[in-house]
């Protein structure tokens, strides 16, 4: 009887695994077309696949598995500034072994797995305490959640750690059933190596579900069996030391300041069940599952009510959301870890729901869902919600009446519309901008640039797409778009350098049009798919589809000038001065006499740039008419600007129309001038940019301007202009002493060449400055200083001179050590259960 009974639940078993990744692969279809990619086209398309891909090239130049340095990507970063991306990834590693998959490919394939594997995983979770049934449906809820498929193709990282998140919880049930040690200490390690950011939350769900089974068992905290749980938790954790320990050092040194503070408005009591539902990148829960949490709240069992205080505190306390976050934000992204065991409250209501005959509890229900929807703003998202929570009620009270179980399915039709939205909505990759981001022809090219030196090189073909995409171990670039990045760098790109900022996000520091920019990061080489105009650039190939330019005014990567000028002095620069200085001089931190700054630098008067398409004038703001949203026209140019490169300045205010849904592009102001393009995002943004000043430096030697304008609230003011003669470019690379790289010698952590220098000075690069680097001259070390703002600067005697300049992440000797104790615990832990399994062998071999 037990084996038919098997057969049978096995059977069970197979259909509904089938059902439910049937029905995730029917989704994908629904919203994808042969002309996109799977993949997001912001996010995923310049981060989430060109930053893994740089891993593997970094590795396969160096042999190194952990490196310290990342010089190919934004002017030179700690490699753990990236380490968000998948740096160390059980994810991500395995490609390290297919060279032939094309990265873009394997975290299309990758990502699809982690989903399937995780539902795979969840039912086998259930499938310990639930029918087949159940467990289906139950899982059910968890493929139509929101975050799961959505970010197969959107944020990777938010998701791709849950199949180890599972496999930690499975080991949890395997501890507490059996005292095996060895799958939950494993797990926790490969979660945590997934993604730092998601640690703390992913410990406290593990945590928290270990003391949800002692609940469950005994009905009260066992410390004597939660200490030891605990302690397994901690082994995987420290076991992920190499790479949380560099990480937290540089989240704590390079932590924005630009970034947006929390107010104590956000860390007050609310009711937003949108945050455990429909909300972007929330927990995933559906209407059902708030319904049990809130009817486990008050009937449950102690285990239960546990489980349903823990996940109703974080819509009602988003001071819970703010510390999972690391005090960052209240987002709710970091809720995801805390589904399944959310999920044991939606099965336990499932198979419950033959005695449920509450319709009083009902209606709380729905008035409950009412309140959260008019007291937290009445979003689009709440009111997702309330619809499912409505249809819940509905269902549930025909299914009282009727005792008919056809209509429990009407529960999962609000998940189901929700998810096909929400990954429809989600504006995927373009096939055409991802095989030009990937271009053979692009890659072609960087194999018959000279490789004798160290060079930067700019690609802008795809903007977006290319901003941290690196195509071979020698291509250097100086754009970078990551979470976690040098406000030094950011700064002086923005600030210093005046480049525009064409996107809502300014961590997002793309190629440049920007002459002086391109030439003082050592940008030689400029590869773009149209031809260009500006000057300086001397086109050197056409393939037909692309071009290679040469910019003659490129610095070198790394220089000695004689020309140098205190901080101090600088600081008191105004727009456009500080630009011209850097090109000028080296900014150095030691104070000294002032020099005298003649920029050569004219004014033009460019006040009534904008008269076309002024509306009227009012309390000095140019109001700008833009029928439907937008305004086109030409500008000629006064005649002093002609034939010169202009600098060009003016505020923005923020717009007073604003979008009602977060997410969308409403009240942004944007202005395109001869391509050059500026971006005011909405205010009310969580990225907002702040890009009140609209900065040009305009190159194209063109004696008109092209200018559209986009917004519904435009209004300008302080318009200023400048031109300058276009020799002062080439007049101020020409008086710089060169390094001279040794190119056998430079790769991954090392870069090694010569200077021969015929005077004392301060060695400039063109390398971010970081805490790590160390610099040798003639083998002796010199103290490393920071010059123009933010790049790394040593002292250099008059003399010919072989240099070394070495990175080493901080604290990432330390990690290894932690590791490597965290490693031997595992083993411990591994030990353990191998020798009890020998134990209860031999005990059974001799009963």
């Amino acid at each position: 009887m037990k084996n038919t009974t098997d057969k049978l639940n096995l059977r069970s078993d197979i259909i509904a695994v089938v059902s439910f990744m049937l029905m995730t692969m029917l989704i994908i279809p629904a919203f994808l077309s042969p002309d996109m990619v799977y993949g997001s086209q912001t996010d995923w398309a310049s981060q989430h696949y060109a930053i893994p891909e740089y891993f593997r090239t970094l590795f396969y130049d160096t042999g190194q598995l952990i490196p310290s340095y990342a010089p190919n990507i934004g002017g030179g970063e700690s490699i753990f500034s990236l380490s968000y991306y998948g740096f160390l990834s059980p994810v991500i590693l395995p490609s390290y072994l297919l060279p032939f998959v094309p990265m873009g490919i394997y975290i299309m394939l990758a990502s699809l797995i982690a989903a399937l594997v995780s539902e795979c995983e969840l039912y086998l979770l259930l499938r310990r305490r639930y029918t087949p049934s159940i467990s289906l449906l139950t899982t059910t809820f968890f493929v139509l959640s929101v975050p799961l498929i959505l970010n197969t193709h959107r944020q990777i990282v938010f998701t791709s750690y849950m199949p180890f998140m599972l496999m930690t919880l499975h080991g949890a049930e395997r501890f507490f059933h059996s005292g095996k040690k060895a799958m939950l200490a494993f797990g926790m390690f490969l979660t945590a190596m997934c993604n730092y950011y998601f640690i703390p939350a992913e410990a406290a769900a593990v945590i928290a579900y270990g003391v949800w089974l002692i609940l469950e068992k005994n009905g009260s905290i066992s410390f004597k069996k939660l200490i030891p749980y605990s302690l397994c938790i901690a082994a995987g954790l420290l076991a992920s030391a190499v790479l949380t320990l560099p990480t937290a050092y540089l989240l704590v040194q390079n932590r924005d300041a630009s970034a947006n503070a929390v107010s104590l408005k956000e860390l007050l009591p609310t009711l937003r069940f949108d945050k455990l539902t429909y909300y972007n990148s929330a927990m995933g829960l559906s209407g059902f599952g708030v319904l049990a949490g809130l009817y486990y709240l008050f009937k449950g069992k102690k285990h239960q009510r546990f489980a349903a205080i823990l996940i109703l505190s974080f819509p009602i306390f988003p001071v819970t959301l703010y510390l999972l976050n690391g005090t960052l934000y209240t987002d709710p992204k970091v809720l995801f870890p805390f589904l399944p065991m959310a999920l044991t409250l939606t099965a336990d209501m499932l198979n419950g729901l033959p005695e449920f005959k509450s319709k009083k509890f009902l209606v709380f229900f729905v008035l409950f869902s009412v309140l959260s929807f008019f007291i937290s703003g009445m979003s689009p998202m709440l009111g997702a919600y309330l619809a499912d929570a409505a249809v819940v009620a509905v269902a549930l009270y025909i299914y009282i009446r009727t005792h008919k179980s056809v209509f429990v399915v009407l529960t999962f039709a609000v998940p189901m519309v929700v998810c096909l939205f929400a990954n429809n909505y989600d504006q995927l990759a373009s096939k055409e901008g991802y095989d030009t981001a990937n271009s053979k022809e692009v890659y072609k090219m960087f194999s018959e640039m000279p490789d004798d030196d160290i060079y930067r090189t700019a690609v802008d073909t795809r903007r977006l797409y290319t901003v941290n995409k690196v195509y071979s171990k020698r291509h250097y670039s100086d754009t970078i778009y990551s979470s976690l990045h040098s406000p030094y760098y950011n700064s002086f790109y923005f600030n210093e350098m005046y480049n525009e900022n064409e996107y809502r996000n300014s961590a997002l520091t793309v190629r440049s049009k920007n002459i002086f920019f391109n030439s003082f990061m050592g940008d030689r080489y400029y590869i773009t798919n149209q031809p260009v105009s500006n000057y300086g650039l001397e086109l050197i190939k056409n393939d037909g589809e692309y071009y290679l330019y040469e910019n003659k005014s490129a610095f070198p990567m790394a220089y000695i000038r004689r020309d140098v000028m205190s901080e101090r002095q600088y600081d008191t620069l105004k727009y456009p001065d500080k630009m011209i200085a850097l090109m000028n001089y080296t900014i150095v931190p030691q104070d000294m006499p002032d020099v005298e700054l003649d920029t050569e630098l004219e004014a033009v008067d460019m006040s009534d740039i904008f008269d076309s398409a002024v509306l009227k004038e009012r309390n000095g703001e140019k109001i700008i008419d833009t029928n439907d949203g937008i305004a086109e026209f030409s500008y000629k140019l006064p005649e002093k600007a002609c034939g010169r490169i202009i600098m060009l300045r003016f505020h923005v205010a923020d717009p007073v129309e604003k979008g009602k849904m977060s997410w969308e592009n409403k009240g942004d102001v944007r202005i395109n001038i001869n391509g050059i393009k500026n971006t005011l995002c909405n205010p009310e943004w969580k990225y907002k940019n702040g890009n009140n000043f609209f900065e040009y430096v305009i190159s194209d030697m063109s004696n008109e301007l092209d200018i559209i304008i986009t917004g519904g609230d435009v209004r300008i003011s302080d318009i200023e202009a400048y031109a300058i003669d276009t020799d002062k470019l080439t007049a101020a690379s020409s008086g710089l002493i060169p390094f001279k790289a040794d190119m056998s010698a430079t790769h991954g952590d090392v870069i090694s060449g010569s200077f021969s220098a015929d005077y004392d000075g301060i060695a400039a690069t063109s390398l971010v400055m970081n805490e790590g680097f160390s610099v040798s001259v003639d083998g002796k070390e010199v103290e490393p200083v920071r010059v123009n703002t933010a790049f790394l600067g040593f002292p250099v005697k008059s003399s010919s001179h072989k240099v070394e300049i070495r990175f080493k992440a901080p604290l990432l000797a330390v990690g290894k050590a932690v590791s490597v104790f965290g490693i031997i615990m595992l083993l411990v832990c591994l030990g353990l259960d191998i020798a009890g399994g020998r134990k209860k062998a031999d005990i059974s071999h001799k009963t």
